[in-house]
């Protein structure tokens, strides 16, 4: 490892808005995030240069030459005319890993967002996934003195010591070169790493008796990279990526030593639980569902596959199959088939076991992981974002629609999405319940369903498709519980539930009732009233809110407000499968799918929270500020509000105007 220059810039700089209309933004100083529509003034236009040149200029004015970044990704907003670009440094040739610059440019040339996350790693919050890997410091100290790097080898090793799995091996003649990058070398030697065997292609693992199953469980590559210490100084070590089953790990090693890991786990007609309904756990209360006409699936229907149909629950976007053993295959593992007629029907016995009735399960999983992809894909997750789909047809990497498995063996009581980078296939598992006899199934649970696959809509959105580590730890994995959370509320709420002036502008709902029979998972049940959801921002201060779905909990409980101010102004959409900025639901989506694109990588709270004020004054012209002031107000999040470690100041104050 070796120390060499600083970064132009040390610790957290969140640069949201440019102030300036006469200089190109500088990563330099601090720019105070928007907080009201008056004074969200994105920096003058540069007339008729390109996106790309506007990029380039930026990233030179910041120290960031041509061949000292990489472009990860750029995703245009649907929504705006905004092209949100994801970048990484390159330091003598090499990727820092543990950074990634947003940078937004509309089609005026303006530039809307900076978004300049430059941190070592944070620790992983508790709570995320089953795998059991040791507690980690995840910080990347300054070197004292210079020393040999280690090779990919000692890398392999090291990591899995570090992930408790000493017992995995690589498989004989696995453990291959990649092709270095010639343009790389000379920078690569001089960083102290072999030209040879630098890198990796995909290594196989076993255990000694050979029981492992090869499809889940492996290294994908080990990559050299440069790391930004917490002094601002460069070391170089390796990326290792791994796959152990529904955990898809990122680890970051120098010297032999694990510094930084993020776990990313954090689903014809069909007989399934429509959107109105939640499933009656007495009786069978499904219909035949038809795939909507206006489906966003594919050009021939769920089904199919460049014009190829399966007869099973198979298609572009999702393949859903029972997973009894835990282990995860689902090549060659056989589907529910649609009858005669058309129709995917089969029955349910709720006196019987749930795996009588796999069939159906994997029915509704099918029906819901297909109704997910179509909403996501309707308000601009699509195939240049990094969305789910086997076969892509306007950008993006492809080959990767959702592995769905229900009934899965691994576990109980719990359901979990793993998401990789765009191109590689995420996995949704959904377990049985033993809260009841007999069990439940978590597939009947839709709105965890929903959860779980807001997951990877999030992971993919928020430092672009190239990045998953980006909601993986700190306040960004707590605020990635909170998002899913809020998502499945939205769904849950009805027309009805709103009559207008003088009615209760609220809904008391829980989340994972179903399996927890009748229970919620969460702290609380989510509501306005402060008698039933007590939560406001100083929770944060008390330990069990620093595990990411307690935290989860306390941000999706301050969005809830503020989607029923968006409701009590506009109502309840009649669907909320597409934006529709008359109504307050399918706004308050559109607003916060924007505000993903906007926040960067590994966003704070209030980080979070500025993007949706930016995004509601990009969207709507700031005329629903005071509605998003007024729900973080309410829970403590207000002007004034801080939070330094576990020292949090509350403000319970909406700008004046409001």
């Amino acid at each position: 490892m070796r120390a060499t220059t600083h970064l132009p810039v040390l610790g957290w700089l969140l640069v949201s808005i440019v102030a300036r209309a006469d200089l190109l933004p500088s990563f330099g100083h601090q720019v105070d995030y928007v907080s009201t529509a008056d004074n969200f003034k994105p920096s003058s236009s540069r007339g008729s240069a390109s996106k790309e040149s506007i990029l380039a200029d930026v990233l030179e004015k910041n120290g960031y030459g041509e061949g000292q970044y990489t472009i990860l990704s750029s995703v245009k907003s649907p929504a705006t005319d905004i092209t949100y670009y994801s970048v990484r440094p390159l330091h003598e040739g090499l990727p820092v890993a543990n950074v990634n610059m947003g940078i937004g440019i509309d089609d005026s040339g303006h530039i809307s967002s900076l978004s300049v996350p430059v941190s070592p790693n944070t620790k992983p919050l508790s709570g995320q996934c089953r795998i059991n890997l040791r507690s980690a410091e995840s910080r990347v100290s300054s070197p004292e003195n210079e020393r040999q790097s280690t090779d990919p080898h000692q890398a392999i090793k090291a990591f899995l010591e570090y992930v408790n799995r000493p017992d995995l091996q690589p498989t004989e003649g696995s453990l291959k070169a990649s092709q270095p990058d010639k343009a790389a070398t000379s920078s690569r030697r001089s960083a102290g790493l072999a030209d040879k065997g630098s890198a990796t292609a995909a290594v196989a693992l076993t255990t000694a008796d050979d029981s492992l199953d090869g499809l889940n469980e492996g290294i994908e590559a080990v990559e050299p990279v440069a790391l930004l210490t917490e002094t601002g100084d460069y070391a170089t070590g390796y990326l290792v990526k791994a796959n152990f089953d529904d955990n898809v790990v990122r680890a970051h090693l120098v010297d032999g030593e694990v510094v930084g890991l993020n776990n990313l786990c954090t689903s014809l007609r069909y007989r399934a639980v429509d959107p109105n309904t939640l499933m009656d756990p007495t009786q069978d209360n499904r219909q035949l569902l038809a795939e909507p006409e206006w489906s966003a699936g594919a050009a021939n229907g769920w089904n199919h596959i460049q014009g190829q149909f399966y007869n099973e629950t198979r298609g572009n976007n999702v393949i859903v199959q029972a997973n009894p053993t835990g282990k995860g295959s689902w090549v060659n593992i056989a589907r529910p088939t649609a009858h005669s007629n058309g129709d995917f029907d089969y029955p349910i016995s709720f006196d019987a076991d749930p795996t009588t009735y796999a069939a159906a399960s994997i029915v509704q999983a099918h029906y819901w992981g297909n109704m997910m992809h179509d909403f996501s894909k309707n308000f601009g997750f699509d195939n240049q974002a990094g969305n789910f789909e086997d076969v892509n047809e306007a950008g993006g990497k492809g080959n990767d629609p959702v592995i769905i498995y229900v009934q899965d063996g691994s576990g109980f009581n719990n359901a979990n999405f793993a998401t990789p980078e765009d191109g590689k296939q995420p996995k949704m598992r959904l377990y049985l319940w033993d809260k009841t006899n007999p069990h439940r199934d978590g597939a009947f649970d839709w709105p965890s369903l929903v959860h779980e696959y807001t997951h990877g809509i999030t992971t993919r959105i928020t430092g672009g498709p190239a990045d998953s580590t980006c909601l993986s730890k700190g306040q960004a994995a707590g605020m990635g519980e909170g998002w899913s959370d809020l998502v499945a509320l939205a769904w849950l709420v009805h027309p009805s539930d709103y009559q207008g002036p003088g009615s209760k502008a609220d809904k008391v709902l829980g989340i994972g009732t179903y399996g927890n029979n009748g229970q919620t998972v969460r702290p609380h049940m989510y509501s306005t009233d402060m008698s039933v959801n007590p939560l406001t921002f100083s929770h944060l201060a008390q330990a069990k809110y620093q595990t990411v779905h307690a935290m989860g909990t306390l941000w999706a409980t301050i969005l809830y407000e503020v989607m029923w101010n968006f409701i009590a102004d506009l109502g309840v959409a009649p669907s909320i499968m597409h934006p529709d900025r008359q109504y307050g639901t399918t706004l308050m989506m559109e607003i916060m799918f924007e505000s993903w694109r906007r926040q960067g990588c590994d966003p704070t709270l209030f980080r979070a929270r500025d993007a949706m004020l930016e995004a509601e004054a990009i969207v709507t012209k700031g005329k629903y500020q005071c509605l998003i002031w007024r729900g973080f107000a309410k829970r403590g999040m207000g002007v004034g509000a801080s939070m330094k470690g576990t020292n949090v100041v509350e403000s319970f104050k909406a700008p004046t105007e409001c």
